[in-house]
């Protein structure tokens, strides 16, 4: 037996939680964005849903995700200096950097309202405000804030100080309200308008700009004593205000940027081909400027706001199916339509691991459903109007056949190189189809119909065992419907589930163990089912209220992971007992997941939603630099730590080495090798199981694993605690 000698180092390196799921398409997010605060040429910093903080230090070309430790909404940025900024978003949040975003910390704010706007005057001295009047001050930094009474029940949505002592919000019916003391009292002034106002802006002590609802744009040149409405010439909402400078200012609405080089006294329409809410726009000097917008859409000029380019990327389709044949060529399929190109396919592949997504097209203009691919260059999808595509090049060409309109096609599926199922539903027929081929695809024949049952989902875990999922519905009656085959899809047996299922996907681990996805419209609840005797009988693990389920995939006996609506993903650790929520970052509607090994997985759905995580969803501490591009060889920390009976281990190369990692006692004997191989430059996981192989009968107590890789070596420390 091997014994080492153990040595810690203790490394003081800069550390941050990682999010589990990133987004891979759309880039560099597909959530709603609020604001966005300029540092300089370079670096900006954007805010939005489900916590979101997005930094960028090369003008835009590329945005880094920052860990902003929260899943809250975040609406309003604010930085005092180079290095230290604020956040505040719904239920009270207010959120401080210290270190030009790369960390944040979460501050007191003695409030739990929805907190929209955040103005520092000094570097000590701050105020946000929010929903029933809310208006919070620190003369600290931050470090505590307490409340002011602003005489008022409405949204407050946006603040702005022209010194410590005077400053405005602005809220429904047209209020405006004053400072002159710090925030002690607060009086309404008389604006001249009923509309919304939503931003407010001041380019010195006495001219001020604020806009709202039907294009309304208020100036003041009297500290805001008398107000004067502008011609805009729009009915748009205007949802923020900038100024460059004393005479150049900016104000957005949906889908148009407005511009005056007179200090409002004319304003020029630049509409834009975009039909979102531009919620947010700044400036860093006369050229360079940034707009964010709804599903993190961020606009950008460097031509003084002539022209505006789009920084976000990718293809912003409902995407309903993916496979991965190997660990870095992947296709997802999927499609949109319109009153002029209805059913239009979409068909993407990545060749690196979902880091870029090449657009293909097989020229069948139809909405694709599913898609399977028995290696990274033969490949099948199905979809609308009976379509099937096929490709042996990896996407370059499709051939196509065609069922009819009459049948839409919902599953592919293929056991060996030869032999594929397809279901999907005949409208003429009033039956679900099952087709088969014996031949790569050249023909396909009906194999079996079953009476008005939508088939959805194929599922086989060996060339002869498998399942069909689907719904039976004739008038008002439906119920599940699951099929189970054992001599490779020749001939199915049909069985029911309770009344008003709908079952929209299966997942087997073995012969005995499944799980079954879907919903129960009767009672508005999930379905979840599960099987430990192969389908002969089936019960039901859903704990959750109307949640439609879309998606199951489990990568063990224990570990599996469901998607659904409201973009929700579901982890069980205990096969399927107890269900947790994971943080997915979307409230996309999400339709399929699935798991290339314990760690690494993929979900994808609306609007293009293409999420990956390698943590198992899970967080984890990472350093600052991007998780897909390791810059530095790094061991992390075990999770979860203490463990029973299983953990998991993660570690980063920046190049092509061969890796060792290694488990010892407390007395340097080894106790399992779980990694001894060449691996590429990337961030991997590895799980380590204190009850199998020859580490069963571990006791409780202090373990160290190792990794050694390129001339570097970490040891970390890990407790088993049974």
């Amino acid at each position: 037996m091997k014994v080492l000698v153990i040595s810690l180092l203790i490394l003081n390196l800069p550390a941050v939680a990682q999010i589990g799921w990133l987004w891979l398409n759309p880039v560099p997010t597909g959530n709603d964005l609020h604001d966005i605060y300029l540092l300089d040429s370079n670096t900006a910093i954007t805010v939005g849903d489900w916590g979101t903080i997005l930094k960028t230090t090369d003008a835009g070309i590329k945005w880094i995700y920052k860990e902003s430790t929260t899943t809250n909404h975040l609406a309003s940025i604010y930085f005092t200096d180079s290095s230290t900024g604020y956040a505040v978003g719904d239920s009270g949040l207010v959120l401080k950097t210290i270190n030009q975003c790369e960390s944040w910390l979460p501050l007191t704010s003695n409030s739990n309202r929805f907190l929209r706007s955040i103005y520092f005057p000094s570097s000590q001295i701050g105020f946000a405000v929010g929903d029933w009047g809310t208006i919070i001050k620190t003369t600290d930094a931050g470090e505590t804030w307490t409340n002011q009474v602003s005489g008022s029940n409405y949204s407050l949505y946006s603040v702005f100080f022209t010194n410590d002592s005077t400053g405005y919000t602005v809220r429904f019916g047209g209020v405006i309200l004053k400072t002159s003391n710090g925030g002690l009292n607060w009086t309404a002034l008389t604006s001249g308008t009923n509309s919304t106002l939503y931003s407010i802006f001041f380019t010195d002590e006495d001219t001020g700009y604020a806009s709202g609802g039907g294009g309304t744009l208020l100036k003041t040149t009297n500290a805001g004593q008398d107000w004067t409405e502008l011609n805009t010439n729009t009915n748009a909402s205007l949802h923020s205000i900038f100024f460059v400078n004393s005479i150049v200012g900016y104000a957005t609405g949906r889908g148009i940027v407005l511009k005056t080089t007179n200090a409002g006294t004319t304003w020029v329409i630049n509409s834009i081909a975009l039909n979102k809410i531009f919620y947010s726009v700044r400036f860093y000097g006369l050229n360079i400027g940034y707009i964010v917008c709804e599903d993190g859409n961020i606009l950008k000029t460097t031509t003084e706001g002539v022209n505006w380019n789009n920084l976000k990327r990718g293809v912003i389709d409902n995407l309903s199916s993916f496979h991965f044949p190997s660990t870095n060529v992947g296709y997802v399929v999927g499609g949109y339509g319109s009153s002029n190109e209805p059913n239009k396919e979409r068909i993407l592949k990545t060749s690196d691991a979902g880091i870029t997504w090449d657009t293909l097209s097989s020229g069948s203009k139809k909405y694709l459903s599913s898609v399977f691919f028995i290696d990274d260059l033969t490949g099948y999808a199905v979809g609308d109007s009976g379509i099937i595509i096929k490709t042996s090049d990896g996407g370059a060409n499709w051939n196509i056949s065609n069922l009819g309109d009459y049948t839409p096609l919902g599953s592919v599926y293929f056991h060996n190189n030869t032999n594929g199922i397809i279901a999907g539903f005949d409208y003429l027929l009033a039956s679900g189809v099952i087709l088969r081929t014996t031949d790569s695809g050249e023909n396909w024949f009906i194999q079996q119909t079953v009476p008005f049952v939508l088939l959805n989902k194929i599922f086989f875990i060996d060339q002869t065992l498998g399942w069909i999922v689907g719904t039976f519905i004739n008038g008002s009656e439906k119920y599940g419907v699951i099929l189970k085959t054992t001599d490779g899809g020749i001939n199915w047996v049909s069985r029911r589930t309770s009344d008003g299922h709908e079952l929209n996907s299966v997942h087997f681990i073995d012969s005995n163990f499944g799980w079954i996805v879907g919903y129960n419209f009767d009672n508005f609840n999930s379905v979840i089912l599960k099987t430990d005797d192969g389908g002969e009988t089936w019960t039901n693990q859903s704990p959750y209220l109307d949640l439609w389920l879309t998606s199951v995939h489990f990568v063990n006996n224990t570990k599996g992971y469901i998607c659904g609506n409201y973009g929700k993903v579901l982890l069980t650790t205990d096969s399927g007992d107890n269900w947790a929520v994971q943080i997915s970052r979307t409230d996309n509607h999400l339709t399929e997941i699935s798991f290339l090994d314990n760690q690494t997985g993929y979900v994808v759905g609306s609007e293009g939603a293409i999420l990956k995580t390698t943590t198992g969803g899970a967080t984890f501490i990472d350093t600052d630099n991007d998780p897909i591009q390791p810059q530095m060889y790094l061991l992390h920390q075990n999770y979860p730590n203490p463990f029973n009976p299983s953990t998991t281990i993660l570690y980063e190369i920046p190049e092509q080495s061969f890796v060792t990692i290694k488990v010892y006692d407390v007395l340097g004997n080894e106790i399992a090798t779980l990694i001894n191989e060449e691996k590429p430059a990337g961030s991997f996981e590895v799980e380590f199981d204190s009850h199998s192989g020859f580490v069963r009968n571990l006791v409780s107590g202090i373990y160290f694993y190792q990794l050694k890789s390129g001339g570097y070596t970490e040891t970390k420390k890990m407790i088993l605690l049974k």
